[in-house]
């Protein structure tokens, strides 16, 4: 059986795919598989990727027109056959000796989640910059390294959920029917809560396995546009909506509530970022909110203090809110 499946979404990365795919065939691919789904791209990308496909057997093709890259991940997580998948970006490359070092964690242990550390290269007056950008908050959360994790370990640990720095287990995804939204900008936050939500075990490895390069001009978090608040916005109500249909503990509901608390103290935090256009709708989203606000700024509380440390604090303002406080964190 393939034990990994690397899932490349192509458009408009002409300039850097043959530097993806060296680094990945500079390594050792047993038991791996490279699918790369070509979105349509109107550039020489695939020119490049044919290059490597009469090479390599374990690289296969899939073709669609140009439907985003939610849809070509999907298009990619449905061909797949081996028993992880790994979405890397045509635009980024892997560390050297990442597949052995995966290979090996994969075969010691089951686990829903991994999550690694990644490079990040950016370039500072024509060379290349780089820094390890940690899965962690804060030094003392290191100890989360290297350890088998509960879903509600990670609440306020993980820091940038986005998908490249994870491997899921393919028949987990499946059987939870995570996919990725379609059509918006930050699908990976709209993504990775349902699937922290759903992980029975997670692991975190302290090893810098992807290299992700920052291009000033070229992905969308350099660009702050209207659409980008928008798909923020329904994020929100998506995840507000998978909470009310999912959500059927205590638990559950407040570890959905510091997700979508985050999405929206995260705009209101850029608000100022964009034009009057963009604050308007972010004003109007936050009164659509308000009401959550409470249950929300509870759960983010509840998970970033120690429990004890909450009610004492709570205590100190008024002994009669300890009640309050933790009815409505899990409203």
């Amino acid at each position: 059986m393939l034990l990994l499946s690397i899932i490349i979404p192509v458009y408009n990365v002409e300039a850097y795919i043959g530097k993806l795919l060296q680094s990945i065939f500079s390594q050792d691919t047993e038991r791996v598989e490279i699918i790369v789904v070509n979105d349509g791209t109107p550039d020489d990308s695939m020119n490049v990727v044919q290059g490597f496909v009469s090479v390599h057997a374990n690289l296969h093709i899939v073709n669609q027109p140009n439907r985003g890259l939610s849809e070509a991940r999907n298009a990619g997580l449905k061909q797949a056959q081996g028993k992880y998948v790994w979405f890397v970006d045509g635009d980024d490359s892997i560390s050297t000796d990442s597949l052995n070092g995966l290979r090996n964690l994969l075969l010691t242990a089951d686990m829903d989640v991994w999550a690694f550390d990644v490079t990040r290269i950016r370039n500072v007056n024509g060379s290349e910059k780089e820094e390890t950008d940690k899965l962690c908050y804060k030094r003392s959360q290191y100890r989360f390294y290297n350890r088998m994790l509960k879903r509600d370990d990670t609440v306020g640990v993980l820091k940038e959920a986005f998908v490249q720095r994870f491997v899921f287990r393919k028949d987990f995804l499946d059987a939870n029917g995570l996919r990725f939204f379609s059509g918006i900008y930050h699908e990976d936050n709209e993504f990775m809560p349902r699937v922290m939500f759903y992980a029975r075990n997670v692991m975190f490895v302290e090893k810098a396995y992807y290299r992700y390069l920052i291009r000033e001009n070229g992905n969308i978090v350099s660009t702050k546009n209207v659409k980008r608040i928008k798909d923020r916005l329904l994020i929100t109500d998506n995840l507000l909506k998978f909470k009310h249909e999912h959500a059927r503990t205590p638990e559950d509901r407040c570890f959905m509530n510091f997700y979508i608390f985050s999405m929206i103290r995260g705009l209101i935090c850029e608000q100022n970022d964009f034009g009057a256009e963009g604050q308007g709708m972010i004003r109007a989203g936050y009164k659509r909110f308000r009401r959550f606000g409470v249950s929300a700024v509870a759960a983010s509380l509840y998970y970033r203090l120690p429990k004890s440390l909450l009610k004492a604090c709570v205590m100190v303002i008024h002994p009669s809110w300890v009640r309050y406080l933790e009815k409505r964190v899990v409203r």
